[in-house]
């Protein structure tokens, strides 16, 4: 059973901005709601989007991620 964080959302948003492959973010939104996560936003490829979903299953209190992110290789 995981330890819930009080703000799942600032904790993935700190995770994802503190990642150095994970810069180029462009209007990266995060949603929680009792351990589930959505993320929704454009990457710029498959590798970051997944590199992204990794990053927060780290976080303690995240139990589900639904990963909507779109790759934009432009």
């Amino acid at each position: 059973m995981s330890r819930v964080v009080p703000d799942l959302v600032a904790a993935a948003t700190r995770a994802l901005e503190q990642h150095p492959h994970l810069l180029h973010r462009r209007g990266m939104e995060i949603r929680a709601d009792k351990g589930r996560v959505e993320l929704h936003g454009t990457v710029r490829s498959f590798y970051h989007k997944q590199l992204a979903q990794e990053t927060l299953l780290r976080i303690d209190g995240i139990d589900e991620i639904d990963n909507r992110l779109v790759v934009n290789w432009a």
